[in-house]
Protein backbone atom coordinates (compact mmCIF):
# COMPACT_ATOMS: atom_id res chain seq x y z
CA UNK A 1 0.00 0.00 0.00
CA UNK A 2 1.11 3.66 -0.83
CA UNK A 3 0.85 6.00 1.99
CA UNK A 4 2.75 9.22 2.92
CA UNK A 5 2.94 8.04 6.94
CA UNK A 6 4.27 9.65 9.92
CA UNK A 7 5.88 7.76 12.53
CA UNK A 8 2.63 8.42 14.96
CA UNK A 9 0.41 5.69 15.27
CA UNK A 10 -3.24 5.65 15.25
CA UNK A 11 -6.26 3.43 15.46
CA UNK A 12 -5.07 0.08 17.46
CA UNK A 13 -1.73 1.08 16.52
CA UNK A 14 -1.89 1.66 13.19
CA UNK A 15 -0.09 4.04 11.12
CA UNK A 16 -0.96 7.33 10.12
CA UNK A 17 -0.96 9.43 7.14
CA UNK A 18 0.31 13.55 7.15
CA UNK A 19 -3.51 14.33 7.49
CA UNK A 20 -4.11 12.53 10.31
CA UNK A 21 -5.75 9.78 8.83
CA UNK A 22 -5.40 6.29 10.14
CA UNK A 23 -3.72 4.49 7.26
CA UNK A 24 -5.96 1.01 6.48
CA UNK A 25 -4.23 -2.75 5.88
CA UNK A 26 -4.72 -4.71 3.39
CA UNK A 27 -6.72 -7.17 4.63
CA UNK A 28 -9.08 -4.15 6.10
CA UNK A 29 -9.21 -2.85 2.86
CA UNK A 30 -10.82 -6.17 1.33
CA UNK A 31 -12.92 -6.43 4.16
CA UNK A 32 -14.12 -2.48 3.66
CA UNK A 33 -15.22 -3.30 0.17
CA UNK A 34 -17.49 -6.20 1.04
CA UNK A 35 -19.55 -3.56 3.44
CA UNK A 36 -21.06 -1.93 0.80
CA UNK A 37 -22.52 -2.27 -3.10
CA UNK A 38 -22.19 1.03 -4.16
CA UNK A 39 -19.00 2.25 -5.22
CA UNK A 40 -17.31 4.51 -8.49
CA UNK A 41 -15.40 3.97 -11.17
CA UNK A 42 -13.35 6.66 -12.76
CA UNK A 43 -11.60 6.47 -15.80
CA UNK A 44 -10.28 8.77 -18.87
CA UNK A 45 -12.46 9.31 -22.00
CA UNK A 46 -11.92 11.63 -24.72
CA UNK A 47 -9.33 13.39 -22.93
CA UNK A 48 -11.69 14.08 -19.54
CA UNK A 49 -11.73 12.27 -16.51
CA UNK A 50 -15.35 10.46 -15.88
CA UNK A 51 -16.33 9.34 -12.40
CA UNK A 52 -19.93 7.26 -12.14
CA UNK A 53 -21.65 5.14 -9.47
CA UNK A 54 -21.66 1.20 -10.32
CA UNK A 55 -23.24 -0.98 -7.84
CA UNK A 56 -20.34 -4.19 -7.41
CA UNK A 57 -19.27 -7.22 -5.96
CA UNK A 58 -16.04 -8.38 -4.68
CA UNK A 59 -14.89 -11.01 -7.14
CA UNK A 60 -11.68 -13.26 -5.85
CA UNK A 61 -9.13 -10.04 -5.31
CA UNK A 62 -10.91 -7.83 -7.48
CA UNK A 63 -14.16 -6.07 -7.94
CA UNK A 64 -16.87 -6.75 -10.39
CA UNK A 65 -19.93 -4.51 -12.01
CA UNK A 66 -22.45 -4.93 -14.36
CA UNK A 67 -22.92 -2.26 -17.00
CA UNK A 68 -24.54 -1.70 -20.58
CA UNK A 69 -23.75 0.03 -23.27
CA UNK A 70 -21.55 3.10 -22.68
CA UNK A 71 -18.67 4.41 -21.60
CA UNK A 72 -18.11 2.17 -19.13
CA UNK A 73 -18.12 -0.80 -21.15
CA UNK A 74 -16.15 0.83 -24.02
CA UNK A 75 -13.45 1.15 -20.45
CA UNK A 76 -13.04 -2.23 -19.98
CA UNK A 77 -12.97 -2.91 -23.66
CA UNK A 78 -9.91 -1.65 -24.20
CA UNK A 79 -8.51 -2.14 -21.20
CA UNK A 80 -7.96 0.87 -19.65
CA UNK A 81 -6.28 1.62 -16.49
CA UNK A 82 -9.32 2.85 -14.23
CA UNK A 83 -9.96 3.83 -10.52
CA UNK A 84 -12.61 2.14 -8.11
CA UNK A 85 -13.43 3.95 -4.69
CA UNK A 86 -15.82 3.53 -1.98
CA UNK A 87 -16.21 4.83 1.16
CA UNK A 88 -18.35 4.54 4.63
CA UNK A 89 -19.81 5.99 7.66
CA UNK A 90 -19.28 4.38 10.93
CA UNK A 91 -18.59 0.88 12.06
CA UNK A 92 -18.69 1.53 15.98
CA UNK A 93 -17.25 -1.94 16.99
CA UNK A 94 -14.47 -1.05 15.21
CA UNK A 95 -13.97 2.09 16.64
CA UNK A 96 -13.69 4.14 12.75
CA UNK A 97 -16.12 6.98 12.22
CA UNK A 98 -15.79 6.86 8.76
CA UNK A 99 -13.65 5.12 5.90
CA UNK A 100 -12.45 5.21 2.01
CA UNK A 101 -10.73 2.29 0.41
CA UNK A 102 -9.35 3.37 -3.56
CA UNK A 103 -8.53 0.15 -5.66
CA UNK A 104 -6.16 1.28 -8.98
CA UNK A 105 -6.38 -1.32 -11.93
CA UNK A 106 -7.27 -2.52 -15.28
CA UNK A 107 -10.71 -3.18 -16.38
CA UNK A 108 -11.41 -5.99 -18.99
CA UNK A 109 -14.60 -7.52 -19.31
CA UNK A 110 -15.60 -10.93 -17.71
CA UNK A 111 -15.00 -13.92 -19.93
CA UNK A 112 -14.34 -16.84 -17.91
CA UNK A 113 -17.46 -19.25 -17.63
CA UNK A 114 -16.99 -19.98 -14.26
CA UNK A 115 -16.34 -16.39 -13.13
CA UNK A 116 -19.55 -15.83 -15.05
CA UNK A 117 -21.75 -18.03 -13.73
CA UNK A 118 -20.40 -17.03 -9.96
CA UNK A 119 -21.38 -13.39 -10.86
CA UNK A 120 -24.77 -14.18 -12.37
CA UNK A 121 -25.70 -15.93 -8.97
CA UNK A 122 -24.94 -12.88 -7.17
CA UNK A 123 -28.17 -12.14 -5.36
CA UNK A 124 -27.55 -9.07 -3.41
CA UNK A 125 -26.56 -7.16 -6.23
CA UNK A 126 -28.99 -4.68 -6.53
CA UNK A 127 -28.78 -3.81 -10.95
CA UNK A 128 -30.36 -0.97 -12.72
CA UNK A 129 -33.11 -3.12 -15.49
CA UNK A 130 -30.60 -2.16 -18.59
CA UNK A 131 -27.67 -3.64 -17.50
CA UNK A 132 -29.52 -6.76 -15.88
CA UNK A 133 -31.28 -7.73 -18.81
CA UNK A 134 -28.16 -6.57 -21.60
CA UNK A 135 -25.30 -5.56 -19.50
CA UNK A 136 -21.86 -6.99 -19.18
CA UNK A 137 -19.75 -7.87 -16.15
CA UNK A 138 -16.48 -6.07 -15.94
CA UNK A 139 -13.68 -6.54 -13.51
CA UNK A 140 -11.25 -4.02 -12.35
CA UNK A 141 -7.94 -6.86 -11.40
CA UNK A 142 -6.39 -4.34 -8.45
CA UNK A 143 -2.32 -3.65 -9.12
CA UNK A 144 -2.98 -1.66 -5.62
CA UNK A 145 -5.37 -1.41 -2.86
CA UNK A 146 -5.53 1.56 -0.57
CA UNK A 147 -7.62 2.73 2.37
CA UNK A 148 -7.86 5.33 4.82
CA UNK A 149 -9.85 5.94 7.88
CA UNK A 150 -11.16 8.59 10.63
CA UNK A 151 -10.61 7.24 13.96
CA UNK A 152 -14.18 7.13 16.37
CA UNK A 153 -14.15 10.16 19.17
Amino acid sequence: MSAGMSGSAGLSGHPVDHAGLVVLDLAECRRYLRCEQLGRVGFVRAGTVEILPVNYVVAGSGVAFKTGHGSKLGAAMDGAAVTFEVDGVGLPSTGVAAWSVLVKGVAGLVTEDDLLQDLEREESLPLLPSAARTGRWVLIRPDEISGRAIAAE
